[in-house]
């Protein structure tokens, strides 16, 4: 990562209408597990079986705002490729538990359950910012995580790129290239945002994904900002009042690879 200074987002795609939140966390010692994070693990899964039951979870406003933007915009069916949030939530909620990566990936994992909002996590010294959202092209190959081979993605896709590739599909699944691993000291966090969630969800996603990082991987939060990006004069209109899309109708049904 060349600069924290370049800590933001572009775009020059129209009719986004979404806040999108980053957040570099430096210093961090992402060990296989400790104590602390299974600690946060068990306090956060206690919570979601509280508040939620299967049942209840699609009616939640933050879970229809993701569902709606997964058929609208990704044109992939959420209840057959859940949205990354929702997918950690229903495990959770079915007893099956969240697989365990690393202290600093199952920390912000556990930020995506309290929070209903979908985390990127990559290592900040693979990427070179400043970041932009886009469409994919005819040239993007796209290599996730746990992925045999790189696939051509359809150019409809919406990615996450850095100056010199897509980092994830927005915001379904992040790239090999940049995840991070035990070696990795220095993470930017994504909050994936979208159309119908305010300004406010995404800080507050932010303020205690943060703060679960640092509780368990140590570090220090360098930089943190919530971009618009959307048209002008749409970031009052986001920041209203507003029920959530309903979701339906427009989706192809197939998976993203």
């Amino acid at each position: 990562m060349e600069s924290s200074r370049d800590l933001r987002v572009t775009t020059s795609l129209s009719g986004l209408d979404l806040f999108i939140g980053l957040a570099l966390v430096t210093g961090v010692n992402n060990t296989r597990a400790n104590a602390a994070v299974r600690q946060l693990e068990q306090e956060v899964i206690n919570r979601t079986r509280h508040a939620f039951s299967l049942e209840t979870l699609k009616d939640d406003p933050v879970v229809r705002c993701y569902r709606a933007f997964y058929w609208q915009t990704v044109k992939v069916d959420p209840t057959k490729v859940r949205p990354a949030a929702e997918a950690l939530i229903r495990r959770v909620l079915q007893g099956k538990g969240i697989p365990s990566v690393s202290v600093v990936v199952d920390a912000y994992n556990m930020g995506s359950v309290a929070t209903r909002i979908s985390f990127g996590g990559y290592d900040g010294d693979a990427l070179h910012l400043p970041l932009r959202l886009r469409r994919a092209g005819e040239d993007d190959l796209f290599n996730g995580i746990g992925m045999a081979q790189p696939v051509r993605l359809r150019r409809e896709m919406l990615i996450l790129a850095d100056q010199r590739q897509p980092i994830c599909v927005y915001p379904y699944r992040d790239a090999d290239a940049t995840k991070i691993t035990e070696r990795t000291r220095n993470v930017l966090l994504v909050a994936a945002g979208v159309p119908g969630l305010r300004e406010t969800d995404i800080e507050g996603a932010l303020a205690t994904t943060t703060n679960y990082v640092t509780r368990v991987a140590g570090g220090v939060v360098s930089a943190l900002t919530v971009q618009y990006l959307g048209h002008p004069g749409g970031q009052e209109e986001a920041e209203a009042a507003r029920e959530p899309p309903v979701a339906g109708g427009s989706g192809t049904g197939q998976r993203p690879f």
